[in-house]
């Protein structure tokens, strides 16, 4: 077999795949045990590396990924050829959608370009990882809290990372502001850059912010569930936890050129003016893109 076919035969969304990613994604339990068995899944043996990522989970979670890109956002992906074929590489993105579904879909799409030794790391904000079971299936699906000592622990490993300097600015922003890209922070990207010399390349991603329209925000959960703020949208939390489900807005990608961003080999003696500068020339050009494909788009869910 072919590895195109293998690959190929790993992204079907079989009834005993779905079982399979089930039985991984639920906790230890009798219901788990009588999954294992169903889907007649071996004995765990996993592959973590240090920062928690499990391949037979990636590899497994394949199928239920397909579906979301291919069939419920049908992503249409552009600039793939940009992608270097091999690491250390920076993509920065913008950010939408209160659970991080772009951080996954991004991923995935590299991961069919690339294959899955390529599997991207997304650097996510804290809030993420409080939530029962949702911060561990981020990181076994690979990504880590967002800070420079991780990210450039990848970067030294030739790791795909994906940073979104929005951070959680983007991810809770209200629906009237969509399409609107926040301040990326103090520029952190651009001295992770500056001092790995890892290329960066922007993405923009049209989609995210239909898939879970803030409406408003609660703050009154914090002892709950860890985290200070949920969102209020047409369907949360008036469905309960089917309010979490994202509304299967039409998606799309685009990988562009790589940045130019000078290395600089001592960090005390930057231009932190033209840090701030190429900080903010980046976003730009991701608002740029994002406002042709909002022109460009012909509806929010075809």
């Amino acid at each position: 077999m072919t590895k195109e076919r293998s690959n190929e035969a790993s992204r079907r969304l079989m009834p005993r795949a779905v079982v399979r990613v089930l039985g991984r994604i639920l906790p230890a339990g009798p219901v788990r045990v009588a999954l294992d068995r169903i889907a007649e899944i071996p004995p765990d043996i996993h592959d973590v590396d240090d920062f928690g990522m499990d391949r037979l989970f990636v590899h497994d979670l394949a199928p239920i990924l397909e579906f979301f890109y291919k069939h419920y956002f049908r992503v249409d992906c552009t600039g793939l050829d940009n992608l270097p074929k091999t690491g250390p590489v920076i993509l920065v993105s913008n950010h939408g959608g209160w659970l991080p579904m772009d951080a996954i879909m991004l991923s995935y799409a590299v991961v069919r370009h690339l294959g899955q030794e390529m599997q991207p790391r997304p650097l996510l904000e804290d809030r993420f990882f409080y939530f029962p079971y949702l911060g561990t299936i981020l990181n076994r699906y690979g990504a880590v809290r967002a800070c420079q000592e991780n990210a450039q622990r990848l970067l030294a490993d030739g790791k795909i990372i994906v940073s979104f300097p929005e951070g959680e600015k983007g991810s809770t922003k209200h629906f009237r502001e969509r399409g609107r890209i926040q301040r990326f922070g103090r520029g952190g990207v651009i001295r992770l850059a500056m001092a790995t010399g890892a290329p960066v390349i922007p993405v923009t991603i049209l989609g995210p912010e239909e898939t879970y329209p803030t409406l408003g925000r609660v703050s009154l959960i914090k002892k709950t569930f860890g985290v200070a703020q949920m969102p209020i949208s047409p369907i949360f939390p008036w469905l309960g936890p089917l309010g979490l489900a994202p509304l299967p807005s039409k998606w799309e990608i685009r990988f562009g050129s790589p940045q130019e961003i000078p290395r600089v080999t001592d960090m005390r003696r930057v231009d932190r003016v033209q840090i701030r500068q190429l900080n903010e020339r980046l976003r730009q050009h991701i608002q740029a893109e994002l406002t042709d494909l909002y022109e460009e788009r012909k509806g929010v869910f075809w």
